[in-house]
């Protein structure tokens, strides 16, 4: 034969139709290195015959390259020497080559070979055959390979498969995958499992099934990635189970979707950590909604980013509320936005308060809604 005196670099300047041509004795008897040697093109050129005769240890020494062109008919004529490809190799195969493998070719992989997976070869494998993966293969799925799997095939998953994800494989779940759980199935997660979602994952949780336990999980990153919608569907129960860095973490998108009684909720004290930008973020609606307390405790800073609208949506309770340190803050803006309800609230302490620190501080419309009382104070 021919091929026991063909050095490597010999066998990889062999012509493909000269390759196809040999018969299963020559092929057989190639070395491993021989085997090594055949480029892409030659692999490609083997015939069914051929490649039916390689042993599991030439199908090992195959190159990754020249593994990338095998076809669904080359894999199949290998036949059980299917079992010697290794890892490296599984996971160059054609995603059409994988998308054609049967039912039990697929129950025949090894937790290796399917963990070396590609997000792209799952995602060629049909959901009834990723259903049929047993629970050990199932758990060797890498992230990326979980995250090739279909919304359909992922919602399709029993809660004993979901409970038993990794928090790894958690985390390579994506925005699509994680919207298509169920509520129930979001509910079960665990709070590990949970805090492994991606911040991309996290904008496609339905928060509407957490619980407080897995609210109080949530990592700064992960709440600071819910988008308005989702902050205004959290629960009552589960927005209250938000800790202090947790609320810190809120984004200007995610304050704006509070609703007014997670809000009014925050208490005092969270409502003056709010930092100025989160303040800022805050809609009218939100602002009248703030008790005279939440009010009473903003700093001058917080104050000073509400804008004329925003001071307008005060209620005449909540500017009587406010400190004469608060009032003294106002800047000349916020102090002509003052309406005709808001300005009679006005104590006679503020009043007083306001003219020593603001020359005028009022037009002559407002000072024409003031009281006696009031103007008296204001120049007394």
């Amino acid at each position: 034969m021919v091929s026991l005196y063909l050095t490597p670099l010999q066998m990889a300047a062999i012509p493909t139709a000269i390759l196809a041509s040999w018969d299963s004795r020559e092929i057989g008897a190639l070395s491993t290195a021989q085997v090594a040697a055949l480029k892409p093109a030659q692999v490609a050129a083997l015939t069914s015959n051929e490649v039916a005769a390689l042993s599991n240890a030439q199908v090992a020494a195959v190159s990754i390259a020249s593994v990338a062109v095998l076809t669904l008919s080359q894999l199949n004529e290998m036949g059980g020497t299917q079992a010697g490809l290794t890892t490296a190799q599984f996971g160059a195969l054609g995603t059409s080559v994988i998308a054609g493998l049967g039912s039990q070719q697929l129950a025949a992989l090894t937790t290796g070979q399917i963990g070396a997976l590609s997000g792209g070869q799952v995602a060629a494998i049909a959901d009834s055959a990723v259903a049929q993966l047993s629970d050990t293969q199932f758990a060797a799925l890498s992230p990326a390979g979980i995250g090739g799997l279909s919304t359909a095939g992922i919602a399709a998953l029993s809660s004993a498969r979901l409970s038993a994800l990794s928090t790894a494989q958690v985390a390579g779940l994506g925005s699509a995958q994680v919207a298509a759980l169920s509520s129930a199935a979001v509910a079960g997660l665990s709070s590990a499992q949970l805090t492994a979602v991606s911040a991309a994952g996290i904008a496609g949780l339905d928060v509407t099934a957490l619980g407080t336990g897995q609210a109080a999980s949530l990592t700064p990153g992960q709440v600071f990635a819910l988008g308005s919608n989702q902050v205004a569907a959290l629960p009552s129960a589960s927005f209250a189970a938000l800790g202090d860095s947790q609320i810190a973490a809120l984004s200007t998108a995610g304050i704006s979707g509070l609703s007014t009684a997670n809000l009014a909720g925050l208490g005092t004290a969270r409502i003056a950590d709010l930092s100025t930008i989160q303040v800022q973020a805050l809609a009218t609606a939100q602002i009248a909604a703030l008790n005279v307390a939440a009010i009473a405790a903003l700093s001058t800073a917080q104050l000073a980013v509400l804008t004329y609208t925003r001071i307008q949506a005060l209620a005449p309770a909540q500017v009587a509320a406010l400190t004469t340190g608060q009032v003294d803050s106002l800047g000349t803006k916020q102090v002509l936005a003052l309406a005709s309800a808001q300005l009679t609230a006005l104590t006679t302490a503020q009043l007083a308060s306001l003219q020593a620190t603001q020359s005028d501080p009022f037009t002559a419309a407002q000072l024409g809604q003031l009281t006696q009382a009031q103007l008296g104070a204001l120049f007394g």
